[in-house]
């Protein structure tokens, strides 16, 4: 029986901060994969925990939602 949980919300009510989780038995992809990431002045910037086990994937993201503006080095405004 396949299983999906996906859950977003803001972080700690700060502006442009969010937190998605995501849990699935249902991924087709590698027998074992582990991934922790952070980045910066990027796009959707933040931190990342990746773990998929066979069928098994555990995704956590605390990110921004802005994206960035390369030209002025800062988020970019509209």
């Amino acid at each position: 029986m396949a299983f999906n949980f996906c859950k977003t919300g803001s972080f700690f009510k700060r502006p442009h901060k969010y937190w998605e989780l995501q849990i699935t038995n249902a991924f087709e992809g590698p027998y074992f994969n582990f991934q922790v990431q952070w980045t910066k002045k990027h796009d959707h910037a933040g931190f990342q925990l990746l773990i998929e086990i066979h069928k098994f994937m555990f995704d956590f993201k605390i990110f921004d939602s802005r994206h960035w503006d390369w030209d002025n080095d800062t988020y970019a405004t509209h």
